[in-house]
This record gives structure tokens, sequence and C-alpha cells, in this order.
């Protein structure tokens, strides 16, 4: 079952990837670079939201952005270091944290983040934990990782109804998305939207995506859904990128790492 105590190597493949995640992102984006928008349309979302404004000015000035940039990645790089955790953990949290709060105030929180960062929280906690399991980490981030995709779906069963999936509002999407600025250029999403036999199997596939994310927390107790979920998701994130033009990479790398077998094999019987 994946809540099987996991070897020491697999342990550490999954500790190298959530904090690996957090590198790739303070490396790569240019956070630095927010120091020259305007304040007056900076939004700061929950717990920033919570400070003075006078801290928001500091928190954006350039070496403060520097600062959180390169103090984050070194601070999760410690982190792969099972034993450095208890010091490098809360550093890391709070750098993943600032960086996501003051990136999402210029525009929207990005859900495909969310797990990730919460990850590195569990990590923190986990490290000051007395809990004589042996690396529960892994399963925590499972179990979490299909719990967000169970409050997908549900939300958009309640919220959206049978109307969200028998209209055209995937299609709505996916024409809407592929017009709007992206890393992306795809623009399939137009091309689907008006093929009547693609657009039937978007609409069919969306309800189809809908149900495995709902019952997702079900793959950690029956190993026969476990396929047919990844594939389902990852095939999701697929026709995402290539219709919306948005990639959740994070999340595939998290699934890759969580659910395919030649990754688990380290894991103990």
């Amino acid at each position: 079952m994946l809540h099987a105590a996991p070897s020491e190597s697999y342990a550490n493949l999954v500790r190298i990837t959530v904090f690996g995640i957090w590198i790739l992102k303070f490396v790569f984006d240019p956070i630095q670079d927010l120091s020259v928008l305007p304040l007056s349309v900076f939004s700061p979302p929950f717990p920033l939201n919570a400070l003075p404004p006078q801290w928001h000015n500091v928190l954006l000035s350039w070496p403060a952005l520097i600062t959180i940039k390169c103090v984050g990645a070194l601070s999760c790089l410690a982190c792969f270091n099972r034993k450095l955790i208890p010091a490098a953990g809360p550093i890391a949290s709070l750098c993943v944290i600032l960086y996501q709060c003051l990136v999402r105030g210029f525009g929207h929180v990005n859900h495909a983040e969310v797990i990730a960062l919460i990850a590195v929280l569990v990590y923190t906690c986990y490290s000051f934990s007395k809990s004589k399991q042996s690396h529960p980490e892994p399963f925590a981030i499972t179990l979490l990782l299909c719990l967000s995709y169970t409050l997908i779906g549900a939300h958009r069963f309640i919220t959206g109804g049978s109307e969200i999936f028998l209209s055209d509002t995937v299609l709505f999407w996916a024409e809407n998305n592929s017009k709007l600025t992206s890393y992306f250029d795809f623009n399939l999403g137009t091309s689907v939207a008006h093929s009547p036999f693609l657009a039937l199997g978007l609409k069919a596939g969306f309800l189809w995506i809908t149900i495995w994310e709902f019952i997702a927390p079900l793959t950690l107790i029956f190993s026969k859904l476990r396929i047919p979920f990844l594939v389902s998701i990852l095939g999701f994130h697929l026709s995402v990128l290539l219709t919306m033009n948005i990639l959740f990479w994070e999340n595939t790398v998290l699934l890759a790492v969580l659910f395919v077998p030649a990754f688990r094999k380290t894991e103990k019987s």
C-alpha cells in the first residue's frame, strides 16, 4: 500500500523532489523584477496582508527580493540532508511563503503550487515531531495531493452541477486561454473548440477527469486504481497544456515520484 513505511532511498527521492522544485523556482524565476512594478497594483494574499503597507515596500525592494531568492534556494538545498531540516526547514518555509505571497500579490494564486508549498511545511513540521514512524512525509504529501484533487472535483460538481459538463464551459476555457499571453503558444484550444469531434472528446474528458479527481484518495486504498488514476490525471494535465497553455509541472513531477511504480520499487513491502 502507498502508506507502507518507505525505504531510506525512496524517502530521500521524495524529499529531494519537493525541495528541488523550489530550488528551480528560486533560481530561474526573476522575482527581483517585481521591484520595478507599481505598488498600486499589489494585492497581498494572506498572511502578507496582515503586515503594514510599509513592510510591503521593504519586501518588494530589489535587495529584499534577491535575499529571498538566494536564501530560499540555499535553505532548500540544505534540506536535501534530512538532518539539516530542523535548522534549514523553517527558513526555507518562510522564503517559500514570502515568494508565493509576493509573486501572487501581482496576479492570482496558482493552485498548482499549493501542494508543493504545503509539502515544504510538512517536512518542516515533521522534523520537530517525536513520532516513531519511519519517514511519514511521503504518505502525508501523497494524501494531501489526493485531497487537493478531491476538493477541486467536489467544488466543480457542487458549483457547476451537470450544467458545467453539458454546456460548452470547457470549450470556452480552451479557446479563451489559448488566446492569452503565456509561456506556451500551442494555440490548439481554438481548433479543438471548433471541431465537433474534438470538442465532444474534450467535454467527455472533462467529466471523466472530474470523477477521477473526486475519488483520488481511493487510490491510497485500492492499488488497481492507481495506474488508471495516474494516466487520467497526467493525460488531463497534457490536454490542458496543449489546449489552454497551462502547465501543471509541479503536480506532474509529484505525481510521477509518488505514484509511478518504477520510482516506488525501493519501498519496503
